[in-house]
């Protein structure tokens, strides 16, 4: 009988924290908001990352969030951390050629890695593509020409 009220109280419980699809959107649509409104050094930050093994990344991330100026600093849920890292990164890559002088209105996916160029394919909405390739002993992101 013990076991049966436990597995109730919490089945009950984790039902009480369940987000619905439109708690969800809104999550995800206030992390994309939140990442636009980050400084640049936070999106330049988590550029850093974009090129590590999954789990230095992950530690990186944390680091990045931290110059976050809101949001992502107390956020406690993946349908909102998933979303802002994935459009930091994205405007990490944006920021990086804008500030080497390129055209990049924006970049709607990950860039993907090339293995024939040694660089990631960054593809920007307004039809610019650049590589990009990361220089570990650096610790610095390069264009390739």
């Amino acid at each position: 009988m013990k076991k049966t009220l436990t597995i109730v109280t919490l089945t009950a419980l984790a039902g009480c924290t369940t987000l619905g699809d439109v708690e969800k959107e809104a999550l995800r649509d206030r992390a994309i908001a939140d990442a636009k409104a980050q400084p640049k050094e936070m999106h330049l930050a988590y550029l850093q990352c974009y090129g590590l093994s999954q789990s230095d990344k992950k530690s990186c991330r944390r680091t990045a969030s931290r110059l976050a100026t809101s949001g992502r600093v107390d956020a406690s849920t993946w349908d909102y951390i998933l979303p802002f890292d994935y459009e930091a990164e994205r405007l990490g890559f944006q920021t990086f050629l804008k500030d080497q002088g390129k055209r990049c209105a924006g970049v709607n996916q990950g860039p993907q890695y090339n293995k024939e160029s040694n660089a990631y394919d960054v593809i920007c909405t307004d039809g610019h593509q650049y590589g990009m390739r990361f220089d570990r002993e650096k610790s610095a992101w390069e264009l390739v020409k």
